[in-house]
């Protein structure tokens, strides 16, 4: 029996780019997170969650393996997909992504077909061999007003020690990996840039437990892949996590995002045994010792994983990762680099999407459950300066 524990490496974005200008102008406590909703549902999972035109969500539960749309601050949903292998039904969601209008793309984890939903309903069931971006990228993050497809592939492997060989075009097991775009009615993919994959240095160990002796594979779970956002107009915001670099790339012109508040505090005995427990959990935590893993990195990333979106107002907005007390820190980007300190976010929660007028919070409660809540994005002083249609 194998348990695979995997985790994302991210680090220095290979090369450099010949006119990247510098800016380090910040502006602290400029923004407030103000709740505006909240949505009486609760989920298993961190939710996945795709806001609608009307202003419902669309909220997948992938440990109950549900798929429902919500209203807000009303208990009424109703149940978007069948559970099931025929046309419009689903196994299990991987992935919810918005398109041009209100259409959704779901991708299921188990068959690897895509679901495509106008509003609600199902209009197209999309097998897996027929997906245009199949051979393209592994891995789908995002499309742009003119329905331009970005995503991820790999273009390095090292060969790893061990019994899983990593395939040379998965970003999640590449040391090297390729953002790509795929216009409309077009085969083969455009590269846009390079960026670190998500290979880290691996090791194996056998631990004995209830008699059974188990093969483990240990990754650093400090070290993660480069992230990215692509806003409606095409424009990328490109974040590396591990070394606190952030960037906007608008086809060749490059603005580089540099902040004494973006800190890597360096990475103490407490912080990985608080990795390995959270990774194996109490019981099986205890397992492993920090001795037993590849070298972890000196620092911790500056920003949690997948914590990047562009804002409906063209700017970026970064999730900080949290400190000792589980608190987070977010950022403002604007594309000129400027680099503003937002408060007010919920305690324990975490972005789980943001939407044309707001961003989309979910907390973990006393029991378990993960609750919903809709935030702005205002000034400190009251004035709001993000909203539909801005």
């Amino acid at each position: 029996m194998i348990f695979r524990r995997c985790f994302l490496i991210c680090a220095v974005l290979i090369g450099a780019h010949a006119g990247t200008r510098l800016v380090a102008q910040t502006q602290p406590k400029s923004y407030t997170f103000s709740r505006i909703a909240t949505f009486q549902h609760e989920t298993s999972a961190f939710p996945l969650i795709v806001e609608r035109a009307d202003g419902s969500l669309i909220v997948a539960d992938r440990l109950e393996r549900t798929l429902v749309n919500v209203l807000p601050d009303a208990t009424i949903k109703a149940v978007v997909l069948r559970y099931g292998d025929g046309p419009g039904e689903y196994r299990g969601v991987l992935q919810l992504l918005t398109k041009r209008g209100d259409t959704t793309l779901v991708t299921d984890a188990v068959t690897h077909r895509v679901i495509v939903l106008a509003g609600t309903v199902p209009v197209r069931t999309i097998s897996k061999d027929d997906r245009p971006w199949n051979n393209a990228m592994s891995l789908l993050v995002g499309n742009d007003s003119v329905g331009r497809l970005y995503g991820l592939v790999g273009r390095r492997s090292k060969e790893k020690a061990g019994i899983h060989r990593p395939s040379p075009t998965d970003f999640s097991m590449s040391d090297t990996g390729a953002l790509v775009v795929l216009a409309p009615g077009e085969v083969e993919p455009r590269e846009i840039f390079r960026l670190r994959g998500g290979s880290a240095a691996m090791t194996y160990v056998r631990r004995n437990v209830r008699g059974q002796q188990i093969l483990y594979e240990l990754r650093s779970p400090f070290e993660r892949a480069d992230a990215v956002a692509v806003c409606a107009d095409g424009v990328i915001l490109h974040v590396a996590s591990n070394a606190g670099r952030v960037r906007w790339v608008n086809k060749s012109q490059i603005v580089s995002v540099s902040s004494g508040l973006f800190a890597r505090p360096a990475v103490t005995d407490a912080h990985k045994r608080q990795a390995i427990t959270l990774a194996f959990g109490p019981e099986f935590g205890k397992l492993f010792s920090p001795k037993d893993y590849p070298p972890w990195p000196e620092r911790l990333p500056a920003f949690s994983d997948n914590g990047v979106w562009c804002l409906s107002d063209g700017d970026g907005l970064l999730e900080g990762e949290p400190d000792e007390r589980g608190s987070r820190r977010y950022f403002r980007v604007n594309r000129r680099g400027d680099v503003q300190l937002v408060l007010g976010a919920p305690a324990g929660a975490r972005i789980a999407a943001v939407g044309r007028d707001g961003v989309y919070f979910a907390a973990k409660s006393d029991d378990g459950l993960y609750t919903i809540s809709k935030h702005r994005l205002q000034l400190s002083g009251g004035d709001t300066r993000y909203r539909s249609g801005d």
